[in-house]
């Protein structure tokens, strides 16, 4: 059965390895859906600036693990 649930964003610490801008945990974390959903980042360009495009990553973070992982 589907149901509404609450999506939280919480901003936490940007510890990632080369890390850059702000970090957000979304939760509740496990959560899937049965449409796609899209999720939007907005940066300034003086924020990237500075990195060769394949560093521009997107990782995520497991709330009980300490290690960041990428997404494709």
């Amino acid at each position: 059965m589907n149901s509404d649930t609450e999506i939280s964003i919480q901003p936490i610490t940007n510890t990632a390895p080369l890390g850059i801008a702000n970090a957000y945990r979304l939760g509740p974390e496990g959560t899937t859906f049965s449409v796609p959903v899209t999720l939007s980042f907005n940066y300034l360009d003086e924020d990237i600036n500075s990195f060769p495009e394949e560093l521009l990553w997107i990782v995520t973070q497991k709330s009980d693990a300490g290690y960041w992982l990428p997404q494709t």
